[in-house]
């Protein structure tokens, strides 16, 4: 009998988002099996970037702002906690089932908290374009990569969600020639996220 672990205490809210949204990114991967969720994946999608919003804003200071985004996190919180009751009926103790929804597998007895490394050497190939080049890093195996990108490496609000992929590179799409671009990528698991890698910019003639 295996049971779901969520692995969220002592993250800070940037992690916590990121640990979410890797569940958010499973669940909608598998739409079709998980077809009864307590709530919606729409209104999941719309509490993550509210967070995320209320995360960057709150790295300038202000109470009112730290407090929304404490407010937010709660909510983010409260939220898993539902869907980790619900996975855990929906699995029968299945720990298949419980990896397919993004979260980790924890049995009776201790568990062990899992670590990720930091993914880093980040460099750009050539792609089948110059504005789809290839950007391929160093990172453990068997994670979901999160990549963001901006075009003002400096401005902590500027950095967006690009995609995420489970492999070690990736081809860059939707780029505008004449622009600089900065990527970073994040590591996850069901038990562990990593921090930013150092990011890299990348030109586009």
């Amino acid at each position: 009998m295996a049971y779901v672990a969520l692995n969220i205490k002592g993250l800070n809210a940037l992690k916590v988002y990121a640990r979410a949204s890797y569940i958010y990114e499973c669940l909608e991967k598998e739409s079709s099996f998980f077809n009864d969720l307590p709530f919606s994946l729409a209104d999941m999608l719309q509490l993550l970037d509210e967070l995320k919003q209320f995360i960057v804003k709150a790295k300038g200071g202000g109470t009112l702002i730290i407090l929304q985004r404490n407010e937010a996190l709660k909510k983010l919180k409260k939220m898993l906690s539902k869907l980790a009751s619900y996975v855990q009926m929906k699995s029968e103790g299945d720990p298949s089932i419980i990896l397919k929804a993004g979260m980790d597998v924890k049995k009776t007895g201790t568990y062990t908290r899992k670590t990720v490394n930091t993914p880093k050497g980040l460099m750009f190939r050539k792609g089948i374009s110059n504005t789809r080049p290839v950007l391929q890093w160093m990172s453990d195996t068997n994670v979901m990569n999160y990549i963001e990108v901006t075009l003002t490496p400096d401005d902590p609000e500027s950095w967006r969600r690009h995609t995420f992929t489970s492999k070690k590179k990736i081809m860059i799409q939707g780029l505008k020639p004449e622009k600089i671009y900065w990527f970073r990528v994040m590591s996850i698991t069901a038990g562990a996220v990593s921090d930013f890698s150092y990011p890299v910019k990348k030109w586009i003639e």
